[in-house]
C-alpha cells in the first residue's frame, strides 16, 4: 500500500532574533521529538525526511522543501527565530 511521503519540519536554531539563546538542552529536546516522530511514522510504514528550518538563508531551505515534495508536512516548528506569534499560521 502505497503511503504519502512526509517531511518532518523543525526548527533547531540556536539564537532567536528578540529572545534569550536557547539552551543545549532544548536543542536536543527539539532534535529527539523530531526523531521519535520520524521513527514512529517509520513504524506506520511511511517515507520521512526530517528538515531544519534554516533562517539564515531562507532560500535554501525553501529550494530542500521543494526538492523533496513530501506530500505531508509534520510540523513541529514552534517559533520563527524565537517568535511564537505565527505558530497558528
Amino acid at each position: 500500500m502505497y503511503r504519502e511521503p512526509i517531511t518532518i519540519l523543525y526548527d533547531n536554531s540556536q539564537y532567536g532574533e528578540g529572545s534569550e539563546d536557547r539552551s543545549l538542552s532544548s536543542q536536543d529536546d527539539i532534535l529527539t521529538e523530531a526523531k521519535e516522530v520520524e521513527q514512529a511514522l517509520s513504524r506506520l510504514g511511511y517515507t520521512t525526511r526530517r528538515l531544519q528550518i534554516v533562517y539564515q538563508n531562507i532560500e535554501i531551505f525553501l529550494q530542500e522543501l521543494l526538492l523533496y515534495r513530501g506530500d505531508i508536512v509534520f510540523n513541529l516548528c514552534e517559533d520563527i527565530r524565537g517568535e511564537g506569534v505565527y505558530e497558528a499560521y
